[in-house]
């Protein structure tokens, strides 16, 4: 059965939502899925809204499931977790159906961004709703992405959690003991990011953000950049030494990044390179290491929104 034509314009609210599948990550945001799943679906079955559950078993298991669903004619795919399976599922979805958004993951960057409730009974009413608007994506190295790529110090901590064996509920507890391990042996990378295809610029961490939020609710850029402009915000970081990182780091937890030793530019495609492969990440999970190229694609993610999103 052919889905409902999805709206062009981003503010606009014509997608009703009959059938949803959600798919939950059941090691994301400390394991809370497999009864925040259930939840959910309940309270969705209270606002007629019918709700099929899968659990992913791996990583790259989302996007099948996604994949899946438009074949079964369902009218959205919710998922659950944190940014990470939401990409997983954006990824499979490539913009077929709109993406339903319930945060229980550790960051939730996205959900922050659009104000997505964090409980099961908000989350449900803002599905059922079906107010879609289209937001913007990246692509790097080819792979989608929904809000940042990370390279340098946030690279190498991602990618030494990973390493730790990432298989357990995680928490920012979690990061603790990467954290401590990388910044003990922290050397600052050089990097040349080249924006718009400019003359490459210095720096020893980059960021390459879409969102006002990073790592949480800690962190926050000021004014910060929009999904809806078809722009990112590249952060350069000229932070050869590990206090005045840490320096810059306090700006951001007091919002004011840019500023100090951080410059920013705004861009529609980015490449970030270095004569050593670095580290990189990409909305909270390992993403290889540089080069990398980075385009932005405007509009080109469906998603359920609250009714009033700031950002629109």
């Amino acid at each position: 059965m052919p889905s409902p034509a999805l709206p062009t314009n981003p503010t606009e609210s014509a997608h009703r939502v009959r059938r949803a599948l959600l798919v939950a990550n059941p090691i994301s945001g400390a394991g809370r899925n497999k009864t925040a799943a259930p939840k959910l679906a309940e309270e969705l079955g209270r606002l007629g809204v019918a709700a099929d559950v899968q659990f992913t078993k791996e990583r790259g298991h989302a996007p099948k499931l996604a994949d899946e669903a438009v074949a079964a004619g369902f009218d959205a795919v919710v998922g659950i977790g944190g940014d990470g399976t939401l990409r997983e599922v954006a990824e499979g979805l490539r913009g077929r159906l709109p993406l339903g958004i319930f945060p229980t993951g550790t960051a939730n960057v996205v959900a922050r961004e659009l104000a997505i409730p964090f409980h099961a009974r908000g989350a449900a009413a803002v599905l059922a709703a079906g107010r879609v608007a289209r937001i913007d994506t990246c692509r790097a190295n080819g792979r989608l992405v929904l809000f940042t790529v990370g390279a340098g110090l946030d690279g190498a901590i991602v990618h030494a959690l990973e390493g730790a064996g990432r298989t357990k509920a995680i928490s920012y507890a979690s990061y603790l003991r990467p954290v401590w391990r990388t910044l003990r042996s922290y050397r600052a990378p050089r990097l040349r990011i080249a924006i718009d295809g400019a003359e490459p610029r210095a720096a020893s961490f980059a960021l390459v953000a879409a969102t006002r939020y990073y790592a949480g609710p800690w962190v926050r850029f000021r004014p910060g950049p929009s999904l809806v402009d078809g722009r990112v915000e590249v952060y350069c970081f000229d932070t050869p030494t590990l206090p005045s990182l840490l320096a810059v780091g306090l700006r951001g937890i007091l919002r004011a990044l840019p500023g100090g030793r951080v410059a920013r530019a705004s861009a529609t495609r980015v490449r970030i390179e270095s004569d050593e492969p670095v580290p990189v990440q990409a909305d909270g999970d390992p993403f290889g290491t540089t080069p990398v190229d980075l385009e932005v694609q405007p509009r080109s993610l469906p998603v359920i929104v609250p009714a009033g999103t700031a950002f629109l």
